[in-house]
């Protein structure tokens, strides 16, 4: 799965499209949730052109702003992919691990502090299509082991949830 504004130069879906072209799915579905800009509508186009057997495997949802039916998403997901050229900080890689997804994510400095240095996401250098297919063909196939959903929510909860992180800060403030 992945989130964001599908087809800005920021996010850099065809790296996703390009990398899914060269991967055996299996039973793999890939969902790409956001609205489309309309710059990259022939770009899905001549994906499913050149591609017509992944129209059964790949979805695009458009826009969801529905924060319930987003989450039931993340929930479904095992994995979130981030292609992003650039990222501030990458709010999106902390909501799918809350939800207990393994990060893949274009080696950005919020993804690699994000993923905890790689103990819950594999990183890819930034435009690396045949890497990033590299990594997600190791997940289909099992040959890259998945923490467990239960220990990257655990993992998120402690160092990205808000009310912990307070709790913390207010300790912290106390002892001085």
């Amino acid at each position: 799965m992945t989130v964001g504004r599908i087809g800005t130069y920021q996010k850099n879906t065809e790296v996703l499209l390009d990398a899914i072209k060269n991967i055996n799915l299996l039973d793999w579905k890939v969902i790409i949730i956001g609205p489309i800009e309309e710059s990259f509508i022939p770009v899905v186009d001549d994906f499913f052109l050149n591609a017509p057997n992944l129209k059964e495997k790949v979805e695009f949802t458009g826009n969801i702003s529905s924060r319930e039916l987003l989450d039931t998403y993340y929930a479904k997901s095992k994995v979130f992919v981030l292609t992003s050229r650039y990222e501030s900080f990458g709010l999106v890689l902390v909501e799918a691990l809350a939800h207990g997804n393994f990060l893949v994510s274009s080696d950005l400095l919020p993804a690699q502090e994000i993923s905890g240095f790689g103990k819950f996401g594999e990183l890819f250098p930034v435009g690396d299509s045949q890497k990033l297919a590299s990594i997600l063909q190791s997940i289909i196939d099992e040959k890259m082991p998945l923490p467990s959903k239960e220990n990257i929510i655990a993992y998120a909860d402690e160092n990205y949830d808000w009310s912990v992180l307070v709790k913390r800060l207010y300790e912290l403030l106390e002892s001085k």
